[in-house]
């Protein structure tokens, strides 16, 4: 919830407009991402507060914090079913972490596992020169079935960190789809386009039932991002175009309408070439 850009938190009282628009749309699900949200100062009222208005939370984190300070924050009594909570753990290669790190991630992982929260590991792909078991020995090792592939590069007009034009890239990622996909549920994030597989590739992803076939932006379902400060974007990487024209979670628009009607209204705000399918223009899809 924090967003370093802006140099702070989001208020319960943003919050609440979000909660809001939600139930207005209809939908029961609270997606908290950016940056790091456990750490968030009001975390806590964040969680209690979702939960009370029924809804289930959806965490995307490192997981490098300490279990008694996520017990606190999922502290909802034995009667209450923690299925409806579930976490994304970012994860990295191996040695991108320092010591005592992985530890923290392990704890976490075993604490949510013993809650029955529900579980997912998302693969940050920085570079393709690394061994890629260590992701899903870790997924396995912590009775995690569900993987998400996604590329780093999606930050509009940022310096890509990996070449994702290159065909070893591309034999990279397929690697692990065709090593894996028994084993796992297979998903893609942001990024991951399914222009970059040959047809045969294609053919072979399409035949099997692990693999949930949405691509980048079509993988979101249409939703949309609201920032630390209540402004929205159709997708967090594209937040610079924006920029002179924000658009803001208390604007009408999110009062009184349907999800398609919130969305169409988006794309129009600020036309960003991104569909509810995938969009060859889109960065987050090259």
């Amino acid at each position: 919830m924090e967003d370093p850009s802006l140099k702070q938190e989001m208020s319960l009282k943003t919050f609440l407009y979000c909660l809001k628009h939600l139930k207005t749309i209809g939908d029961d699900k609270v997606r908290i991402l950016w940056w790091e949200p456990l750490l968030y100062s009001k975390i806590e009222e964040i969680f209690k507060l979702s939960v009370k208005w029924g809804f289930r939370v959806h965490t995307f984190s490192n997981f490098k914090i300490p279990v008694p300070r996520l017990e606190k924050i999922l502290d909802f009594g034995d009667s209450y079913d923690y299925s409806r909570l579930s976490f994304n753990l970012n994860l990295n290669d191996e040695d991108f972490y320092k010591q005592g790190e992985l530890d923290m991630i392990y704890n976490t992982l075993q604490f949510l596992r013993e809650k029955w929260c529900s579980r997912m590991v998302s693969y940050n792909i920085y570079e393709y020169s690394h061994a890629y078991d260590f992701i899903f020995d870790v997924a396995q090792r912590f009775g995690v079935k569900d993987i998400i592939l996604k590329v780093t590069n999606t930050v509009m007009w940022d310096k890509e960190i990996i070449d994702s034009n290159s065909r070893e890239y591309w034999d990279y990622i397929y690697s692990m789809i065709e090593k894996y996909h028994k084993d796992f549920n297979i998903g893609f994030g942001c990024g991951l386009s399914s222009k970059i597989f040959t047809q045969e590739q294609k053919d072979f992803i399409a035949s099997e039932t692990n693999i949930r076939l949405k691509w980048g932006c079509e993988n979101n379902g249409g939703r949309y991002d609201i920032n630390t400060d209540g402004s929205v974007y159709r997708c967090f990487p594209l937040q610079s175009i924006y920029k002179g024209k924000e658009l803001h979670i208390t604007h009408p628009v999110f009062q009184n309408n349907t999800l398609s009607k919130v969305t169409k209204f988006i794309d129009s705000y600020v036309p960003t070439n991104i569909g509810l399918v995938e969009d060859e223009n889109c960065l987050g899809n090259q």
